[in-house]
């Protein structure tokens, strides 16, 4: 319970005036999160879309370099792959940036399809990265969004109001106050007066 004065009236309003301003705050940062989540769950439904013909062309260039005959001699191609991670930070969420850094050893090749098929697992390689790195974002995305709603309602629903009703009160308290004070010095020179005229 708060002191009912003018200094507590004065600190509720601080309070008051931080707390929407917090409640502002959150509202842009659930905003800004939404969008990146928008925007990453669009780039995943890309990258998929772009992976699925170089998957079915890999396989089938395989498939091609597999059951063709007279095929003396054939050297895998041997990929050299590393996976470099950058850190993101978007309104506080730390996500990863996969990157792949795909390099061919030296090959000769045999069959036309054999590298072909090389090929294409060096472009789904990246892609798959690339849709690891959005599909981590999204799930930190999400838990962050969780957390600004549940601050954003405890604000509107809990400290907000509650604040305001502490306000309301000790307002109409020293209005009260005011009033009888003002009905006491008018009493007091009603009877001075009427004390100096008898």
């Amino acid at each position: 319970m708060y002191a009912k004065n003018k200094t507590t009236l004065i600190e509720l309003k601080r309070k008051l005036k931080l707390y929407k301003k917090g409640q502002s705050i959150l509202e842009k940062k659930l905003n800004v999160l939404v969008f990146e989540l928008i925007k990453r769950l669009k780039k995943i439904k890309q990258y998929r879309k772009e992976l699925q013909p170089i998957i079915k062309s890999m396989y089938d260039h395989y498939f091609k370099f597999a059951t063709s005959r007279g095929i003396l001699y054939s050297s895998l191609d041997v990929l050299d792959y590393s996976i470099k991670t950058k850190t993101i930070n978007i309104m506080g969420v730390k996500v990863f940036d996969l990157e792949s850094n795909v390099k061919e050893q030296p090959h000769y090749y045999i069959d036309e399809n054999l590298k072909k098929a090389s090929e294409e697992l060096k472009k789904a390689i990246e892609i798959i990265l690339k849709i690891a790195s959005e599909e981590d974002a999204v799930r930190k995305l999400l838990v962050e969004i969780g957390k600004t709603k549940r601050k954003k309602l405890y604000l509107e629903k809990k400290l907000i109001p509650n604040v305001e009703r502490h306000i309301k009160e000790i307002r109409q308290y020293l209005d009260d106050e005011e009033r009888e004070t003002i009905i006491r010095i008018e009493k007091a020179i009603q009877e001075r007066t009427s004390d100096n005229i008898i």
